[in-house]
This record gives structure tokens, C-alpha cells and sequence, in this order.
């Protein structure tokens, strides 16, 4: 049997094939080895497979060798791509260091966001491959910090925008993305400033710098992997999943939701607790999953919110209505003039198209 996958993603969820790798990674002992059994009579070619299953493989193949598992074909795949995100990390560890060593030496405090920030969570840092470093600094700092990556080698890409929540650099071997806010939706707010008085310390590498605390990384990363890319960064599951185990009894589930409701994050907690409960990955007390949809959420925000998990191509014009209002509510919260709003334009890509299809003039592909 062959697992071809589709051109491309759709939406940000897991397909077939990905949700048995993460099962076979992540799941209990019953449905782990159910997935590794159905997994080894497929026909995984690291070749046909997706990028977003590729980076799943190490997790698997580690979850397979724990459990003493029969040799499979797809460990060839798994070892191969174990390999290379290894290497990839011993490639990229001396620019992290000289990346935080140039704010440190600029009087820039930064925050590790995202897979580089997980290693007290993964065992292994080739289990969480990281395809760039993720520094959040203060928004009165931003600048200041752009010039030190500058000055130690990073150089910057295009400009975002004036309403961008980051700026994206790029050296040999390792990209970084700085930012000033931890997500889009908080340009504007005053939400980063509850993330840098509860964040944690954190030695990366030797180098001295923060991290977000349990919960606000548990909130992170759910709102950043329910939206659609297109390699869906599916890692999010394993993450969060992961996230929940380290804390066990000491994670505060109704803090949780109560933080939720001020950031504004309940839609994507709630759509991601009912996955990772659903694939019985965690344990969600019901009284949390019942207590988030009183959460109130503006129905503009909801619908786009559904909009952002499907490929721009494949949003009706109600969806992609929505996410221009919020995109625009974004810049206004921001203080843009008309004239900087129009930054927002490049964030509007796969509106006009996302129109057509609506109207019946575009393919779904």
C-alpha cells in the first residue's frame, strides 16, 4: 500500500497517514502499537512523503525502538530523516548562540519561542526539528535588536510591514525570526507584557535567556499551529501533548482558560484540547472543554478562525470577509494610518482568490 500524499495541504490538521505517525509516536501503549502494526504495512518512501509527516518520523521511530518493535521499512525513512534534523541542529547551534550573544551584547533581553525552546520536553532535540529560531524582544527594544542581528551576520529579508508581529533574518544554516510580538493577534495589545512577567529562565547552549511559562507555551502553540501554512506544522500536537504530560497535576487548567479569555485565545484552545482528547493523547478534565465555549468570542472572529485552518484557496467570501475585518480591527488596534495599513495587503493574500472561488470562477484543485 502506498501513502502518496496529495499535492498539498488543505488545512492544518493531520491526515491519515500523520495521524498514525503520531499515534505511533505520542499514543498510549494499545493505540501505539495499533498505529506502529498499520504503519508497517505501508509503503513509506521518505520521497512521497510530506514534509509535515517527514518531521514526525524521528518521534515514531523512537516510540517503536522503546517498544521493542519488529524492524519496519519505514525506519529506513525515519533513521535517514533522524539524521539529517540531528545534523541540522549541530549545524545551526553555534549561530543560535552567536544570535542571543548578539543581544545580550546589545542590552536586548530575548525570549526563546517555539522548538528551541522545548528541549525540557523532548528528550532528544532531533525529535523537535526547528527550521529557524523564533527570539522575541521587547517591542521598545525591536529595533535595537534588529541592528545587533545585523551586526552579527543575520541578515534581514524583505520588510513585513508596519503591522508585521516579526522580522525575518537569515544567515548559513540558520534562519531567525524576531519578534516583537509573540503572535499576530496581540499587535496592538498589551498581552506581551503579561508573557514576559510570568516567563521562565532558560540556558540554551550555554547562553543565558527566558522562555515562556507551561501555560502561556501550552496557549503559543495551539494558536500558532491551528492556522493553515503550506507545510502544516503539525509538530504543534506533539508539543502540546507533550507540554501537558511534563506538568501533570501542577498545570492549572482553569488559569489556563482563564488566560485564554483575556488573550483571546479560546477558540484555538478549545479546538486543540478537543483534538488532543479526542486522539486520547491527554487527559482534558470535562469541566475545562465546558467551561470554553461560555468563553465569548466576536462571531467575526470565529469565522475567521475556521477560515485560517483551510488553504486560502478553499475559503468562501464569508471566510475571507472575515479574515480581512480582522486583519483590519488588527490595524486599527495598531494606530495605523490608512497609508500604513496598507502593509496589511501582503497578509491578504489568497483573498482575491479565495473571492473567485466563492463566485465559482477557480478550481478547488
Amino acid at each position: 500500500m502506498n501513502a502518496a500524499p496529495a499535492p498539498s495541504a488543505v488545512d492544518c490538521w493531520p491526515r491519515p497517514v500523520e495521524t498514525l505517525l503520531l499515534q505511533a509516536g505520542l499514543g498510549e501503549p494499545a493505540s501505539r502499537d495499533r498505529a506502529l502494526s498499520r504503519l508497517a504495512a505501508l509503503d513509506l518512501v521518505a520521497e512521497r512523503l510530506p514534509p509535515q509527516a517527514l518531521r514526525l518520523l524521528p518521534l515514531a521511530l523512537q516510540a517503536a525502538r522503546a517498544a521493542g518493535a519488529p524492524d519496519a521499512p519505514w525506519w529506513v525513512a525515519a533513521e535517514a530523516v533522524y539524521a539529517g534534523s540531528w545534523q541540522r541542529h549541530e549545524r545551526a547551534s553555534p549561530h543560535v548562540v552567536r544570535a542571543l550573544r548578539a543581544l545580550a551584547d546589545a542590552g536586548v533581553p530575548s525570549l526563546v519561542l517555539k522548538g528551541w525552546a522545548a528541549g525540557d520536553v523532548y528528550e532528544d532535540p532531533a525529535l523537535r526539528p526547528a527550521s529557524d529560531l523564533d527570539l522575541l524582544v521587547p517591542a521598545s527594544s525591536f529595533e535595537a535588536a534588529a541592528r545587533a542581528l545585523a551586526a552579527g551576520g543575520f541578515r534581514p529579508l524583505a520588510d513585513p510591514g508596519p503591522a508585521a508581529h516579526a522580522q525575518a533574518f537569515t544567515a548559513p544554516d540558520l534562519d531567525v525570526d524576531l519578534h516583537h510580538h509573540a503572535l499576530e493577534e496581540f499587535v496592538g495589545t498589551p498581552h506581551d507584557a503579561a508573557l514576559w512577567a510570568d516567563a521562565v529562565d532558560l540556558d540554551l547552549l550555554g547562553q543565558a535567556t527566558r522562555r515562556l511559562s507551561a501555560i502561556d507555551r501550552l496557549l503559543h502553540t495551539l494558536s500558532h499551529g491551528l492556522r493553515w501554512t503550506p507545510v502544516p506544522a503539525l509538530h504543534w500536537i506533539a508539543d502540546a501533548t507533550l507540554e501537558i504530560r511534563a506538568e501533570g497535576d501542577a498545570l492549572d487548567w482553569s488559569r489556563l482558560v482563564a488566560r485564554a479569555e483575556v488573550f483571546g485565545l479560546a477558540l484555538p484552545l478549545r479546538a486543540g484540547l478537543d483534538y488532543l482528547a479526542g486522539q486520547r493523547l491527554v487527559a482534558v478534565p470535562p469541566d475545562v472543554l465546558r467551561a470554553l465555549p461560555s468563553v465569548g468570542a466576536p462571531w467575526a472572529r470565529r469565522i475567521a478562525f475556521k477560515a485560517r485552518q483551510r488553504a486560502p484557496e478553499r475559503r468562501g467570501l464569508l471566510h475571507a470577509w472575515a479574515v480581512r475585518h480582522e486583519l483590519r480591527a488588527r490595524a486599527r488596534r495598531a494606530g495605523l494610518s490608512g497609508a500604513q495599513a496598507r502593509g496589511w495587503q501582503q497578509d491578504l493574500a489568497g483573498l482575491w482568490r479565495a473571492l473567485r472561488v466563492s463566485l465559482g470562477f477557480g478550481g478547488r484543485g
